[in-house]
């Protein structure tokens, strides 16, 4: 099972309970993504992009 289809299934058994981290991709999309789990129920979601320096 790859990322796509097993990523989903995790989210959708998961415990709503779960902190949550979204790493990589644009900005724009970490933050739509987490839009969407906390609209799942999720509470805590911590976000970081995937195009940040070194020092960040």
């Amino acid at each position: 099972m790859n990322g796509t289809e097993f990523i989903p299934k995790l989210i959708a058994a998961a415990p709503r309970e779960w902190k949550l981290a979204l790493l990589g991709t644009t900005a724009g999309r970490v933050a739509a993504t987490a839009r969407k789990l906390a609209q799942a129920g999720f509470g805590e979601i911590v976000q970081c992009d995937g195009f940040r320096d070194e020092d960040h």
